[in-house]
């Protein structure tokens, strides 16, 4: 990850993450935004997506992060449904919502995630 990172400050990589459970978006706000050029969103839930763009969009257009990092998708559905496109990702951010799975659907999801790297 850190040449992926050398080589995205050198210009020479567009860096893309998804955060799983992005929730109201608080984990791509503050952190993946200012070191991802593109921060999907996967969240079950419509509305915490809605308020996530709202949030996000307000932080982008006050200049907070470099210019040119942005969200991409907004992916509404579980972590159960999730199939990365292949190699989109350089990072699948996986915060605080694994617990909510069971066994299988964590060994299933890990498996599905590794074509999206």
């Amino acid at each position: 990850m850190k040449q992926h990172f050398q080589a995205a400050a050198a210009g020479q990589r567009q860096l893309t993450v998804v955060d799983c459970g992005a929730g109201v978006g608080r984990v791509s706000e503050q952190l993946l935004l200012h070191h991802f050029n593109t921060v999907d969103l996967l969240e079950p839930s419509r509305h915490l997506i809605d308020a996530a763009q709202k949030n996000i969009k307000a932080a982008i257009a006050s200049g907070t992060y470099p210019k040119g990092h942005a969200v991409g998708h907004c992916l509404c559905q579980g972590l159960q449904q999730f199939v990365p496109e292949p190699q989109r990702y350089d990072c699948i951010w996986i915060q605080w919502c694994l617990l909510y799975l069971t066994d299988d659907d964590v060994v299933a999801l890990f498996n599905r995630c590794k074509a999206g790297v």
